[in-house]
C-alpha cells in the first residue's frame, strides 16, 4: 500500500476537519429550521382554521343576504298590494261621498216642494 507524503496527509486532515465543520453547520441549521417550522405550524393551523371560519361566515352572510332580500321583496309586494287596495277605497270613498252630497241635495230639494 502506497503512503502518502505528510503534505498530502495535512490537507486530507483538513479537508476532513472542514466536511465535519460543515455537517456540524448543518446539523445545527436543519435542527434551527425544525424549530421554526415547528413553531410556524401552529400559526399555519390557525391561520387555516380563521380562513375556514370567514368562508363559513362569508357562506352564512350570503345566505341571510338572500334571506332578507326575500323578506324585503315580500314586503315590498305586501305594500303595494295594501296601498292599492287604499287607493281603492279612496275611490269609493269619493264616489260614496259624491253620492252622499248628490242625495242630500235631492233630499234638500225635495224637502223644499
Amino acid at each position: 500500500m502506497p503512503t502518502l507524503s505528510p503534505s498530502l496527509l495535512q490537507i486530507s486532515w483538513h479537508m476532513k476537519e472542514q466536511l465535519n465543520v460543515a455537517q456540524a453547520r448543518l446539523a445545527h441549521q436543519a435542527s434551527a429550521a425544525a424549530a421554526v417550522a415547528a413553531d410556524a405550524s401552529p400559526d399555519a393551523h390557525a391561520s387555516a382554521t380563521l380562513l375556514e371560519q370567514e368562508q363559513q361566515l362569508n357562506a352564512t352572510l350570503v345566505e341571510e343576504t338572500e334571506l332578507l332580500h326575500q323578506h324585503v321583496t315580500r314586503a315590498d309586494a305586501a305594500t303595494m298590494a295594501v296601498m292599492a287596495d287604499a287607493e281603492d277605497k279612496g275611490v269609493r270613498l269619493r264616489a260614496c261621498m259624491a253620492d252622499s252630497k248628490q242625495l242630500h241635495k235631492e233630499c234638500c230639494n225635495l224637502m223644499k216642494r
